[in-house]
């Protein structure tokens, strides 16, 4: 019996290496995400209440998104959808 080699993202293995990614990168956020919800529950007891004001409070409190970046409205919303 031959066995067939495949190379790393080679194009008979592109679409399942691809999926793997996208589920590493998945959990990686939502991981990051479960971990501010105590955070922007702080910042909600504070009256901080829409998106601007919570991204500003987080760039003030120096906490950086998951790539490194400021805190911007939209990924606030991607969080608060991220979560349920």
């Amino acid at each position: 019996m031959q066995h067939r080699r495949f190379q790393v993202g080679s194009a008979q293995n592109l679409n399942h290496a691809g999926s793997l990614g996208r589920v590493a990168a998945a959990c990686a956020a939502d991981e990051f995400a479960s971990g501010l919800i105590p955070v922007i529950q702080a910042i909600r007891a504070t009256r901080a209440l829409t998106l601007a004001s919570m991204a500003r409070e987080l760039n003030v409190r120096g906490i950086r998104s998951a790539r490194g970046g400021n805190g911007t409205t939209r990924r606030i919303a991607a969080g608060r959808r991220r979560r349920g």
